[in-house]
């Protein structure tokens, strides 16, 4: 994994931008410290694989980079969509805790643990996304509400007020 090749931030970087945006408390920045070096990598790839599909306005600041970004002239990364990267990864890693979560849900209402019906729904709601990742009802190509409202002045059909 390589920042300008294939990523757009590294595990340490990422690890930054968690500590920094994150409350320390916050469910995000739990599951993030819990996982292991190839675990984040492996959300951080998919995470600019994601970003990568998605298509923008202007051009690659140099037109012989792999990545998407830095574009129109930018002479380094921005800090938005090194944030992008991070809140969806964590939008990635979240899907997965909640698709985890939700299959064990059935495992245990198959086996009859749940009886209680109001229980089981308050159980499902824990489960809910959580305000870093995208609500089900909206459909956006990324894991992340926020990392797509970050590349927003970056979108084709999107534009910035200067």
């Amino acid at each position: 994994m390589t920042v300008g090749i294939d990523t757009y931030v590294d595990v340490a970087k990422a690890d930054e931008i968690v500590r920094l945006l994150l409350r320390p408390y916050d469910e995000f920045r739990v599951f993030w410290s819990v996982l292991s070096f190839e675990e984040k990598e492996g959300y951080i790839l998919r995470s600019t694989q994601q970003i990568e599909a998605l298509t923008y306005t202007g051009a690659k600041s140099d037109c012989n980079q792999r990545l998407q970004f830095p574009r129109n002239r930018e002479k380094e990364l921005s800090q938005a969509v090194q944030n992008a990267a991070v809140y969806n990864a964590l939008g990635l890693m979240n899907e997965e805790i909640k698709s985890t979560a939700e299959k064990q849900m059935q495992v245990f209402k198959s086996l009859g643990v749940f009886k209680n019906p109001r229980l089981d729904q308050t159980s499902m709601r824990a489960i809910a996304t959580a305000e870093n990742a995208a609500p089900a009802e909206v459909k956006i190509p990324l894991a992340s509400k926020k990392a797509y409202e970050l590349l927003k002045p970056y979108r084709r059909g999107s534009f910035a007020i200067r």
